[in-house]
């Protein structure tokens, strides 16, 4: 899944999230679960996030190997415990993301290693729905998920927090 579709759909479940678990949709928390809808292709030097990590992506690849470790539910939850040390919007929506993009991969035609370190093998629904990277079937999924996220936070709730988290930070309220 490219970077643009893995933000897009994050931030889709972050808001539906928000509206039925009432986690405040904030500046913090938008800018947690875009990062984390990013965070595990940090283990590709060629990635959007790769690109932008001053090297550590180079060192992650070596470790792991794109699609590994970091891609794994086991990743999730060690980084998912340490945002549970730090609890805050931004740290919720970081978890939230991450699992979205595992999620997004997990049905890619490549699938993924959920269950890494016990099976490296990657797992995918491949008798059920796949799609390519880049594919007519992630444009879909991509114009979907703008729709639903659309949908989702110009419902009052959702812009009454997000735009008091603005005037927080603004306006020091």
């Amino acid at each position: 899944m490219e970077a643009k579709t893995h933000i897009i759909t994050s931030l889709t479940i972050a808001a539906a999230v928000s509206k039925y678990a009432a986690i405040p949709f904030t500046a913090g928390y938008i800018a947690g679960a875009a990062l984390g809808s990013v965070l595990p292709d940090l283990d590709k030097k060629d990635s959007f996030i790769g690109k932008r990590s001053f090297g550590l992506s180079r060192v992650v690849q070596l470790l792991f190997g794109h699609r590994g470790f970091t891609h794994s539910l086991f990743c999730w939850v060690l980084i998912s415990i340490i945002c549970l040390y730090y609890p805050s919007p931004f740290t919720y929506g970081l978890s939230i993301g991450y699992i979205g993009h595992i999620m997004g991969d997990f049905f890619s035609n490549r699938g993924v290693p959920l269950l890494y370190p016990i099976l490296k093998k990657p797992l995918n629904p491949s008798h059920f729905i796949t799609y390519r990277t880049g594919g007519t079937s992630e444009t879909f999924i991509l114009v979907i998920s703008v729709i639903v996220l659309l949908t989702l936070i110009l419902e009052e709730p959702l812009v009454n927090d997000f735009v008091q988290s603005i005037k927080v930070f603004v306006y020091d309220e």
